[in-house]
């Protein structure tokens, strides 16, 4: 089985890459860093690098011209990490060359990446064909002085609904991950659990987004669809 990875150099994506490693996967990593810091893996034939920016004015051509260079008959998975938060500040400090990369990484270059994933599994021989969408809590509640960011996730969300309609006669499953706050340290002084509300009183790991994303990409999950789940320790807003 190979997987395909976007956002492999975050907390959470090496934490992906070092399962599927685990598991014996092979996993593309498409980013626009290099693997230079994932060394001790360097004896494994797992990993194949490509390079993609998600704010290239050429994002199309070649995104087309990297799929191309994969077998599509062997890729079963594909987990969309891979976003831009911006500046933390009110939208009134942006420009617009700030807000037009955002929506370009986050939704634009995004969903067009969904589109062509998608396509690129229903032409995999697999029969466990998912795509997991890394998503985040600010995309079901608020999201001040991150707004552009916040609103191209929800719209992502919603894409991630309607294209598991859209895919499933095809036997792909679309589902969201939506972490809370991720620290590697779930217990950090600096974060009051009581005020925010997170009933589990402490923050998620990576290993928690991890659990969450490979039982979504697992077989156990094969009737799961269109399904947005939260990785939040029950927090509500």
């Amino acid at each position: 089985m190979s997987i395909i990875l976007t956002g492999f150099t975050s907390a959470i994506g090496r934490a992906l890459l070092e399962r599927y490693v685990k598991e014996k996967k092979t996993v593309f990593c498409l980013g626009r860093k290099d693997l230079e810091s994932l060394n001790k893996f360097k004896n494994i034939d797992f990993k194949k690098f490509f390079f993609i920016d998600f704010n290239s004015h050429s994002f199309d051509l070649d995104l087309d011209k990297l799929l191309n260079q994969l077998n599509h008959e062997e890729i079963e998975t594909i987990v969309h990490l891979a976003a831009e938060s911006g500046k933390r500040q009110g939208i009134r400090s942006n420009s617009y060359e700030d807000v037009k990369n955002l929506i370009n990484v986050n939704h634009l270059n995004s969903a067009w990446f969904m589109k062509e994933s998608c396509d690129l599994l229903s032409r995999s021989k697999k029969t466990n064909k998912s795509f997991v969408y890394i998503s985040t809590q600010l995309a079901k509640y608020k999201g001040p002085g991150l707004s552009i960011y916040s609103s191209s996730k929800a719209a992502m969300n919603n894409l991630c609904l309607s294209l598991a309609h859209e895919y499933g006669s095809a036997g792909i499953r679309v589902n969201i991950v939506t972490p809370g706050i991720v620290a590697t340290n779930p217990n950090h002084a600096d974060f009051d659990m009581e005020k925010l509300n997170i009933p589990l009183s402490r923050l998620a790991t990576p290993k928690d987004v991890v659990n969450a994303v490979y039982f979504l990409s697992s077989k156990k999950s094969e009737y799961i669809t269109g399904a947005n789940l939260d990785v939040n320790g029950g927090r509500w807003d």
